[in-house]
């Protein structure tokens, strides 16, 4: 990974990696194996993703980030595995520090989900936890410096529901983006194709370094 760090030097603190509604956690793979070579130890949140309240996945998270043997924890969320990753942080049993990612998280809700839930069995499909988060507008932690990543392809479940560009095929940017992050980017990407972006995880590692997206050497 060509970042600071990238040569394999161990970065400050653990890496968890909380996935969304997809394959609960293969999907992040790619990722994690990118963010290993750039020297993160890195954990994956592992979830049945159609199972489970968000409480209940949120309470899971906490006790994981607890295990870790660091004393600096970084959090990064895709889809709903950020909401997660929100959720859980508002309520108390994670004190360890660290910095957050949401990668096409909808921190405001989902009109995808909740045009998919208003079709028969629709909301079976989203699973407990998705129904909890398509119609709930998220706070963003205020002792936390947090980065929102959103993408602007537009291929996914969503297109065929008529959900407003821009978007990511499932998440529009206004619902990923919060001007109360300390950074945000919008990127060439579809929804899931952020996990497999070499220049997605080289945007992540630079704010879980420096708290920006923007390499202060040089700009994208």
């Amino acid at each position: 990974m060509p970042s600071s760090g990238g040569d394999g030097r161990r970065a400050g603190g653990t890496l968890v990696l909380v996935p969304g509604l997809g394959l609960g956690g293969l999907e992040v793979a790619l990722l994690a194996s990118r963010m290993r070579r750039g020297g993160w130890p890195v954990r994956v949140f592992w979830h049945v993703p159609w199972c489970g309240s968000l409480s209940d996945k949120s309470s899971a998270l906490a006790a994981l980030c607890r295990s870790c043997a660091d004393d600096v924890v970084h959090l990064v969320g895709h889809s709903m595995g950020g909401d997660i990753v929100l959720h859980c942080l508002a309520a108390p049993g994670v004190d360890k520090p660290g910095r957050v990612v949401l990668l096409g998280t909808p921190v405001r809700g989902s009109a995808t989900a909740r045009r998919v839930a208003a079709l028969p069995l629709g909301s079976r499909i989203l699973g407990r936890c998705m129904n909890e988060v398509r119609g709930t507008a998220f706070v963003l932690p205020t002792d936390r410096e947090v980065g929102g990543i959103a993408g602007r392809l537009n291929l996914g479940v969503g297109r065929a529901f008529g959900v407003e560009p821009p978007c990511d095929g499932v998440v529009r940017v206004d619902e990923a983006l919060d001007p109360a992050m300390r950074d945000t980017r919008v990127v060439d990407a579809a929804h899931t194709g952020m996990l497999f972006s070499a220049h997605v995880a080289r945007l992540v590692d630079r704010f879980l370094r420096n708290g920006y997206f923007e390499d202060r050497n040089s700009h994208e």
